[in-house]
């Protein structure tokens, strides 16, 4: 608990110093944006919202510095689950260094939203500009596993895992697809007992499931 308030401490100590910069130059849309990305990871999703809104009515005028708050704007509906909004402003960033970015966020809203094909489009896009990168892969297999095509997740975790060997998750989800196809998930599932012990114990008592959820999917009964 007494960590826990220390950091809360923190982050407040954080805020007030972000504040006091966007007080001394309102006109400087970076400002808008690190102090409502603060608020976004500190959860105060309606202060953040507020705050973005504000910055692009204060650059109304000057479309170029709204970029980055439509982007910022995005990231807020994203973590708050509020993936159709998100959509819409991930959509109106057009700076290209933010782009990237944020078509890899369109596509992270889509498969949230369920919508495997349009996250496909979008991931695959951000995968091909930008080859070094495991997480468009890592969502790519997200993507196909979804959708029971289990050799393309099991092509695309790989290419993530070629990037990031020790990520938790990507060997979690490759092991389920080693298992969809009849092969042994056995050191995958080692890699994240002994990355993450944690993870693995909250998500041993699913693998049962799950496998059997995508052998189902593989080969539905009548």
């Amino acid at each position: 608990m007494g960590l826990r308030n220390a950091q809360q401490k923190k982050n407040q100590q954080i805020v007030q110093k972000m504040i006091k910069a966007l007080d001394d130059d309102p006109y400087e849309p970076r400002r808008y944006y690190d102090l409502g990305s603060m608020l976004t990871e500190m959860q105060s999703f309606q202060q953040a919202e507020e705050l973005f809104l504000k910055g692009l009515n204060v650059f109304e005028k000057e479309p170029a510095k709204q970029n980055i708050l439509h982007y910022g704007l995005g990231n807020v509906y994203y973590s708050a689950g509020m993936y159709t909004q998100a959509v819409q402003q991930f959509d109106l960033v057009t700076d290209q260094k933010l782009r990237l970015d944020s078509l890899m966020m369109l596509a992270q809203s889509y498969y949230a939203q369920q919508q495997y094909q349009q996250a496909l489009a979008y991931a695959l896009t951000v995968s091909e500009k930008r080859p070094a990168d495991p997480s468009p892969s890592a969502l790519l297999g997200d993507c196909f596993l979804a959708l029971g095509d289990f050799k393309n997740a099991q092509n695309y975790y790989d290419k993530s895992l070629a990037k990031d060997p020790a990520n938790v998750r990507v060997n979690f989800q490759r092991g389920i697809v080693a298992l969809a196809l009849g092969e042994d998930g056995s050191r995958f599932f080692q890699q994240v007992k002994q990355t993450d012990p944690k993870f693995y114990r909250q998500n041993k008592e699913r693998l049962d499931d799950i496998a059997t959820l995508i052998k189902d999917r593989q080969d539905p009964r009548e």
